[in-house]
């Protein structure tokens, strides 16, 4: 094997490719530290302990600090870490890392989400979200399935978070209430009921949706 490039990307990163094929990103420290250069001869030995004394956990020390900020699934770190220009190995065995060490758990993470999401969004939008993040659908179903949740209740609530204490509202209002309930997935016709029983609705303007 040869080192055949090394290509700057930033001040202190350089892209390594190894037989024309890139590899991993190191500091210019690093390189210098590691005495590589430019059509170096490498053994499959020494950039295997590269990868997993350097760069597997480099990506383990990104994704635990990217989960710091908000929490991911599985494949959402995924992405973060391919946007780092980590290779699939790499990236695989540092989620297999954070999934042994429970950072990564995609069904903490859907029951956590559609706990949270049923406060204001439906079940529908709520399982096409978790879809969307690829969690797995056999995940998805079950946790829905036992989410306990009355959204004629949370429509009410939603109204009542977004209609003024004077409870003043016009066509354009209206529409726009209407309009943000059904984007959150919930059954146009239970929107239509709930808003037309709604207390105050008498103070509205009547309006054909």
């Amino acid at each position: 094997m040869k080192v055949t490039k090394f290509i700057e990307k930033t001040r202190n990163r350089v892209e390594i490719y190894i037989d024309d094929e890139y590899k991993f990103w190191l500091t210019k420290n690093e390189i210098k530290k590691l005495g590589l250069y430019e059509e170096m001869e490498m053994s499959i030995q020494k950039m295997n302990n590269i990868l997993e004394s350097i760069i597997v956990k480099k990506a383990k020390s990104k994704a635990i600090l990217i989960l710091k900020h908000s929490n991911k699934t599985e494949w959402e770190l995924r992405q973060k870490l391919k946007k780092e220009n980590y290779i699939d190995e790499v990236i695989d065995k540092a989620i297999e890392y954070l999934v042994k060490y429970d950072y990564v758990n995609d069904e903490k993470y859907a029951i956590e989400y559609a706990e949270s999401g049923k406060k204001s969004s439906s079940l529908s939008y709520i399982e096409k979200k978790l879809k969307e993040k690829r969690i797995d659908t056999q995940i998805v179903s079950r946790i829905i399935n036992n989410v306990e949740v009355d959204e004629e209740k949370v429509i009410q609530q939603l109204i009542k978070d977004n209609v003024d204490e004077s409870n003043n509202m016009n066509k354009d209002s209206y529409q726009k209430l209407y309009g943000s309930l059904v984007k959150k997935g919930f059954n146009p016709t239970l929107v239509m009921k709930v808003i037309k029983n709604y207390p105050a609705q008498e103070q509205w303007v009547t309006l054909s949706i």
